[in-house]
Formats: C-alpha cells, sequence, structure tokens
C-alpha cells in the first residue's frame, strides 16, 4: 500500500508482484473485509512470465516487469496512505479501491 495511488475517480490503484497464479489469491479475503474490489487484472504478461514458463524458478523476486506499470501509477496523484492520514475516503462507508495486479 505504500505505493498505491487515490485516483481522481476515488479508487485506489496500486500494483504487487505475486507467484500466485491468480491476482490476489491469498490476500483477497483481508483486502474485502477494507475495500470494494472493483478490479483486479494481472499487472504483467503471464505468458512471458520466467517463473511460470519454467525457464527460471522464482524469477518473480528480482523481476522488473511491472516497472512501467508502478512508474506511471507514481504519477498518478497523491499517494493513497498520505490521503487516508489526512482523511478517509469512501463510498457508502466502505473505502474504495481497485488494483491492477
Amino acid at each position: 500500500m505504500q505505493d498505491a495511488r487515490l485516483c481522481l475517480d476515488g479508487t485506489a490503484r496500486w500494483v504487487e508482484g505475486r507467484y500466485c497464479p491468480t491476482p490476489l489469491q491469498e490476500e483477497r479475503p483481508y483486502w474485502e473485509q477494507y475495500f470494494e474490489l472493483v478490479k483486479v487484472q494481472n499487472a504483467h504478461d503471464r505468458e512471458r512470465c520466467r517463473d511460470l514458463n519454467g525457464s527460471e524458478p522464482w524469477a518473480c523476486e528480482n523481476c522488473d516487469c511491472t516497472e512501467r506499470l508502478e512508474h506511471k501509477l507514481a504519477t498518478l496523484s497523491d499517494p493513497f496512505l498520505k490521503t487516508l492520514r489526512g482523511g478517509w475516503c469512501s463510498h457508502n462507508g466502505r473505502a474504495i479501491c481497485e488494483s491492477p495486479s
């Protein structure tokens, strides 16, 4: 969440690199307690993933495949945590969140 950004439409966006075949497979129950997950998607081309195709096990550890997306998100708006510390943004009492990872 340190790199999450609050967008103008009220959603929060962030990128997470994980080894799970399904984005947020393990974290989803936790996040859903606090956020409405509007959209969850892979942040990189899974076909080119060296870990998934077997060419380099655990390649995600030092992979930079989401670097461009992370840089783009960093320029969108203020950091999500900074905004939360300054005041809560919500819709129907729940935080609005979107994750492109």
